[in-house]
């Protein structure tokens, strides 16, 4: 059994330049936490990267 914690993955970011993960995946991993709170942090990491992506 993993964690209780949620996590969020950038698998090419943590296996290198030599990865086979494509670019664009992420791996979440959904902990304890109240779902409410999930989702606004997910939101609010979304809103983030949109506005880095510009």
């Amino acid at each position: 059994m993993g964690g209780v914690e949620s996590l969020i993955e950038h698998r090419c970011t943590f296996e290198g330049p030599d990865s086979t993960a494509p670019k664009d995946m992420v791996r979440l991993s959904i902990g304890l936490e109240n779902p409410a709170d999930l989702v606004a942090d997910l939101e609010q990491a979304l809103e983030r990267a949109a506005k880095e992506d510009r």
